[in-house]
């Protein structure tokens, strides 16, 4: 089997000492992340980088749909929204489930943003505003659809 020399690291999990590796006569270059079907591994093996990576696309994406199909009806918009972004939200969500306060405000931060696109409505800026419009649009929040069943307890680690 043949190796690609520039798909090849190598990715040290919380490992203090440098080592190289040399395959077909090429030093393999040390990284920090490193894709893997679909997720970002860090080598302190948090998901900062991962969710970081998903919600500059999950925005990118929310955006592309503002340009195009910001006058079509609601539903239509919030299909999209499901089918879209919402499925890079959550791909391989089982995972990397994060449990960082802030990493999963930065994760509802996207359906927040795209409830306010869904509905046309950026005028209201009070906190209630946007937990009301998820709910005319029944919307789960992201962390409610990772715990279906709420009764489990996961420790704040």
């Amino acid at each position: 089997m043949n190796f690609n020399i520039n798909k090849c690291h190598i990715l040290s999990i919380k490992n203090k000492t440098q080592f190289f590796c040399i395959l077909n006569n090429e030093t393999l270059e040390h990284v920090t992340t490193n894709l893997y079907l679909g997720i970002t591994i860090s080598n302190d093996l948090k998901w900062h980088s991962h969710i970081s990576t998903i919600t500059k696309k999950a925005n990118s994406t929310l955006g592309f749909l503002r340009r195009n199909i910001r006058r079509c009806p609601i539903n239509s918009k919030r299909t999209a929204y499901i089918a879209l972004v919402r499925a890079v939200l959550e791909y391989r969500v089982i995972v990397w489930d994060p449990y960082h306060r802030g990493d999963i405000d930065k994760l509802e931060q996207i359906q927040h943003h795209a409830a306010r696109f869904i509905t046309g409505d950026y005028r209201s800026r009070h906190p209630g505003s946007v937990t009301t419009m998820l709910t005319n649009l029944n919307l789960d929040t992201l962390d409610n659809r990772r715990r279906p069943n709420t009764n489990i307890y996961i420790p704040n680690c």
